[in-house]
């Protein structure tokens, strides 16, 4: 025959290699951990125990397949029955690992997995957000509002019984400025309980400035007119109520306050007059107090004093004299 010779070299070549990879020489011997995987498990079921279900194998075979058994991650598949009670026990079986022909399983720790199952149960429980601090003086708290206010959880009914809520990351008060928008992750804090859906909730902040009123007495009145001529007025000084922000209110001086009474189209005659007030942006006024002076125009000569009715008092008004005037011009 043809090639006789070459055709037994080959095979006494081959049948010499599988004598040296069945050998004891070549044998190898490898622990790994293997996972559990729980097949047919009801949907109505939970398992409690144990949290990680793994084993640790050993194995021995030929060292060239030895060494691609972990590189495969087998894993161990026991299957539940469809009526599984709450207590199962199953052996962890080498024939499910499929491991390669050759490779024989020697040990396996522990040999079998004891199960704890529950019921499942679900509900809907409230978001809680810690809050740190609080807002500054300045501003007030009118909204903080979470949604969603509520989340379901799903898992063990022994569990989610004592479920009371779950909260997110901590908002710190003390550093709000202004309406804020937050996106806060839940936080779960269960064994085994589950988010069923939401895992994050957004929080609205909304404040406001606070608004406090401030009382100046004595302020003197002002008189504005361009008609060149020449009054006085009675009362001369007010009492002014004015409010705003508090933080900017509490800072006011009496000089920021200038109340006035305009003169130009005073009618002949017209003994009274309203009272004005100059203020700072975003203060407002609260009240006056008079909110009207009487008014007396001054003729060119006269230096006496008349008496005036202001509220149903008798109040005597003094002349004002064109140096008196000059400073009053002067300080406008």
């Amino acid at each position: 025959m043809k090639n006789l010779g070459l055709k037994a070299f080959s095979l006494l070549i081959a049948l010499l290699l599988f004598v040296f990879v069945r050998g004891q020489s070549n044998s190898a011997q490898m622990s790994f951990i293997a996972p559990v995987e729980i097949q047919n498990l009801p949907s109505e079921k939970v398992i409690l125990l144990p949290t990680l279900r793994q084993a640790q194998v050993t194995v021995r075979g030929p060292a060239f397949l030895v060494s691609q058994v972990s590189a495969a991650a087998p894993s161990f598949r026991v299957k539940l029955p469809p009526l599984v009670e709450n207590r199962f026990e199953a052996a962890l079986i080498p024939d499910t690992l499929a491991l390669p022909p050759g490779v024989e399983v020697v040990g396996i720790e522990p040999p079998k997995i004891e199960l704890l199952l529950d019921r499942r149960a679900s509900k809907a429980v409230p978001v809680e957000v810690p809050r740190i601090g609080s807002v500054n003086d300045n501003l007030q708290l009118v909204r903080f509002e979470v949604q969603p206010p509520e989340v379901l959880v799903s898992g063990p009914e022994t569990e989610v019984k004592e479920v009371r809520a779950i909260e997110t990351a901590p908002v710190d008060l003390r550093d709000i400025k202004q309406d804020t928008m937050l996106e806060l992750l839940l936080r779960p804090s269960w064994q085994h309980t589950k988010l069923v859906k939401d895992s994050s909730v957004v929080v609205t902040i909304k404040v406001t400035v606070v608004s406090v009123e401030k009382k100046f007495s004595g302020l003197p009145i002002d008189i504005r007119s361009r008609e060149g001529r020449q009054y006085e007025i009675s009362p001369k000084r007010v009492t002014v109520e004015v409010s705003g922000p508090r933080e900017l209110v509490l800072q006011l001086s009496a000089s920021q306050i200038v109340p006035y009474v305009r003169l130009d189209s005073l009618v002949d005659g017209n003994r009274a007059a309203m009272v004005s007030i100059d203020l700072p942006e975003s203060v407002s006024l609260v009240a006056i107090d008079p909110e009207k002076v009487e008014v007396r125009k001054i003729e060119a000569g006269v230096q006496d004093s008349a008496p005036l009715s202001v509220n149903g008092a008798s109040v005597t008004v003094e002349a004002l004299t064109d140096s008196s005037s000059k400073k009053r011009s002067d300080a406008k």
